[in-house]
């Protein structure tokens, strides 16, 4: 139907008319049929009017896919692209990409409520009000697909936790809650008893920082998480009212200062623990002497200053990995060395980080796991001179890290000065050239060298040149950060050296 139809169709319509007196039924009759046929004439030109959106929308995505190529990609491979958008977005932002997606265009909206995945990780932020609605509205696209779901850190100062946002725990697949107050005193549906039940029946990885001390006289909220197998927490008085099997946890992860007995009681029925990550302890003036076997645990990340001790209480037989930070000199002979020694374990992997120093490091180097480690990863540390040139001796010495295949160092920012790396690339490159300090050639296992460049990490230009030797006459492996200044001037180096 065209305009002119329409109108014409329209034509023979009268005003509404208005009757001060009784009408007959056949005008009755006669006022019905027009209705109808008003009726009628209105679907038609709503068809018309759909018809016609249909065409221009049609015409508008044929010349946006001529302006923009973008749009000639089939919705599977935009799906792609918008979820790696939305993953690389950082919690806080993932609303924001998830609304410059929805708003480029008609098509590219249409195509993303269309995929449920797209709408799994939710950020959830609280305010005044207490409720996201724009993330409960997401959540909705979500349907019920498994969901990861955090709340940013930065969105919590002095708010309390709401029970609406346990609404959508039972599609919780990850969860990560940080800087807030566990909720207490919730009372159960139905009941005067000031405890709740929560259930997590998908929920497999748990992080929860909380920066508020917990009330031992409140009754806390009870967690049912049957297949919870990653867990990160910082008030340990909350782990056992978690009602989660202890017995099925993988790795948990202390993210705050604890004592030594708070941390073993933790631990007492972690039969299935294979990673651990342990802060700084606070060591009590008793602890048992009885010893607590882990069979699992094959990673252990730990603060190694000069309270350690836990070490003593531990058996680890199945420890390959160790990450150590602090580090004194001390604990590695009082307590590491013993620790592996009565475990009977083999640390194959070892990685040092800073803030340390030499001493430290030559002890790790002299000590009885030494002969054991194949994968070595340090962080370079600042060194006064004469501890450079032993640093270097140490890399060197054949005799010691005998098993040594691979070395990783990484260099840190330069803050609040840069690190001389020159002492860890002058070492190594001693070793590579299968020379030790009598002159005699020595076949080593060293095979693999990498540099990895922490965020605005940049060394010397006399250290680039060190690299770039060790790149030509070693095959040294460079890694760096997406966005780091010398990121595509090395990629240029190594493509001349080859």
């Amino acid at each position: 139907m065209s305009g002119h139809d329409a109108a014409q169709a329209l034509s023979f319509f009268h005003a509404p008319r208005r009757h001060d007196h009784p009408i007959d039924s056949a005008t009755i009759s006669q006022l019905r049929d027009e209705a109808e046929q008003v009726k009628k004439t209105i679907h038609q030109l709503e068809t018309q009017l759909q018809m016609l959106a249909d065409h221009l929308e049609a015409l508008q995505d044929d010349l946006s896919a001529v302006v923009y190529p973008i749009n000639t990609l089939p919705a599977e491979v935009l799906c792609h692209i918008f979820a790696a958008a939305v993953s690389s977005s950082p919690s806080i932002d993932v609303n924001r990409t998830l609304l410059q997606i929805t708003t480029v265009c008609q098509r590219w909206r249409r195509t993303a409520i269309a995929d449920p995945h797209l709408w799994t990780r939710i950020s959830y932020s609280i305010d005044e009000d207490q409720r996201d609605f724009l993330s409960e509205h997401f959540l909705r696209r979500a349907r019920a697909l498994p969901i990861v779901f955090s709340i940013p850190a930065d969105d919590l100062s002095g708010y309390k936790l709401p029970r609406c946002i346990f609404d959508s725990a039972s599609q919780w697949e990850e969860a990560s809650l940080s800087s807030i107050k566990w909720p207490f005193n919730w009372a159960t549906p139905n009941s005067d008893t000031p405890n709740a039940q929560l259930d997590f029946p998908l929920l497999t990885k748990f992080s929860f920082d909380v920066w508020s001390k917990t009330d031992t006289d409140e009754n806390p909220v009870f967690m049912n998480a049957p297949s919870l197998r990653e867990l990160s927490i910082s008030i340990h008085r909350l782990v056992l009212p978690l009602s989660f099997p202890a017995h099925q946890l993988r790795k948990l992860t202390i993210l705050r200062p604890a004592t030594y007995a708070e941390v073993l009681a933790l631990l007492t029925h972690q039969e299935a623990l294979e990673e651990l990550s342990l802060p700084a302890l606070f060591e009590e003036t008793v602890i048992s002497d009885s010893t607590l076997q882990l069979p699992r645990l094959s990673t252990l990340s730990l603060v190694a200053g000069a309270r350690t001790s836990i070490l003593d209480h531990l058996r680890l037989p199945a420890l390959t990995t160790l990450h150590l930070s602090d580090l004194e000199s001390i604990v590695v002979e009082s307590s590491i060395d013993p620790c592996i020694r009565r475990s009977a374990a083999t640390v194959t992997s070892l990685s040092l980080f800073t803030p340390t120093d030499y001493v430290g490091f030559r002890a790790l180097s002299t000590s009885y796991m030494a002969h054991q480690v194949k994968h070595l990863t340090v962080t370079a540390f600042p060194m006064p001179y004469d501890e450079e040139r032993k640093c270097s001796a140490t890399l060197a010495d054949l005799s010691l890290l005998s098993s040594l295949e691979s070395f990783t160092l990484v260099i840190p920012p330069p803050v609040p000065a840069p690190v001389n790396i020159r002492p860890f690339l002058d070492g190594i490159a001693m070793r590579a050239a299968k020379m030790c300090p009598d002159g005699v050639q020595r076949q080593i296992k060293l095979a693999r060298l990498v540099i990895e460049f922490a965020p605005y990490g940049i060394p010397h230009e006399e250290d680039i040149r060190a690299l770039q030797h060790l790149q030509k006459t070693f095959g040294v492996e460079i890694s760096m950060p997406n966005g780091h200044p010398m990121r595509k001037s090395w990629r240029k180096t190594r493509v001349m050296n080859t």
